[in-house]
């Protein structure tokens, strides 16, 4: 994937996330409709290559985190304290290279969830986080390039210039790892952003009960045989892989056998899940099985 490309990806999701802000406050601003529209021309064809290079390459970008928390974001996913991996915990993640890359996508994950809900502090913290564990899988140069650091510091409390740092932190960690021949270490950290998007937005929705979370959690299940095929494509590279892509099918599994959406399933053959309320039992298992996978990733 070329450079361009991904600063294309990365433009996108802080275009996304900067339209979720905006229309909060006016639901009918053209502008932003406008923008969004331009944006989403130009994503389209970057996602219709992208789906090729799922065979051949398998390329994924860490800004999907971003993206992952915007979506959520504009559903009223609340913040709460402690739900995120603790960034103390970044000293237990120096075991092997896979261990390193799935905690840089779970820790990107924290990463975006409290800098879309303006915790400045926590920002730093587990910026910091992503910065460590970039070093030791030889990515420091994507934090000292361009005085990224030092251009997040200086800008924390301007929401927008924070979430477009980050994404250019992440973009020339995705050109780094291309130039290392280190594709699999992306597809291994988006797995863990996944993970860590569903884990804290499940969470949350069993404090809050949001509905419009609950729908947004289900629709995030859509990309998950991509991600598996990814995982599969890459299991030879690292020997954790093929257990990753067991845990993450076992989630898939769940979800599936849930009767409320084989229901909705047998309706129509792309799933409305803003037409599916699942019931309390049934949201419990899901969580349990989220849970348990998340549990075995950060441990």
């Amino acid at each position: 994937m070329t450079k361009q490309v991904l600063k294309i990806i990365s433009l996108y999701c802080i275009s996304v996330l900067m339209f979720s802000n905006c229309s909060s406050n006016d639901e009918n601003s053209v502008s932003d409709n406008e923008a969004l529209i331009k944006v989403d021309s130009i994503i389209s064809s970057v996602d219709s290559s992208k789906m090729t290079e799922l065979d051949n390459e398998t390329s994924y970008t860490l800004p999907s985190a971003l993206q992952m928390a915007s979506i959520f974001k504009k559903s009223g996913l609340k913040f709460i304290p402690g739900i995120t991996n603790t960034a103390d915990n970044v000293k237990n993640y120096n075991s092997s290279n896979y261990s390193r890359a799935i905690n840089l996508g779970i820790y990107s994950s924290d990463l975006a969830y409290v800098l879309l809900n303006k915790q400045s502090n926590d920002s730093k913290v587990y910026l910091k986080a992503c910065k460590d564990i970039s070093a030791q899988l030889g990515l420091n140069k994507a934090f000292e390039d361009n005085n990224l650091l030092q251009r997040f510091d200086k800008n924390i409390g301007r929401e927008d210039s924070l979430l477009e740092i980050v994404a250019d932190i992440q973009m020339e960690t995705d050109i780094l790892l291309e130039e290392n021949k280190q594709k699999h270490i992306t597809v291994i950290a988006f797995a863990g952003a996944w993970v860590e998007t569903v884990y804290i937005a499940a969470k949350v929705y069993s404090i809050d009960k949001n509905k419009k979370v609950s729908f947004s959690l289900m629709e995030q299940f859509t990309i998950v045989r991509n991600i598996i095929k990814a995982l599969r494509v890459n299991e030879e590279k690292e020997s954790e892989i093929k257990d990753l892509s067991a845990d993450i099918m076992s989630i898939l599994n769940v979800f599936e056998n849930t009767e409320s959406i084989k229901k909705a399933a047998k309706k129509e053959d792309e799933a409305d899940f803003s037409k599916v309320i699942l019931s309390d039992e049934e949201f419990a298992v899901i969580e349990a099985r989220i849970v348990e996978v998340r549990t075995k990733l950060v441990k």
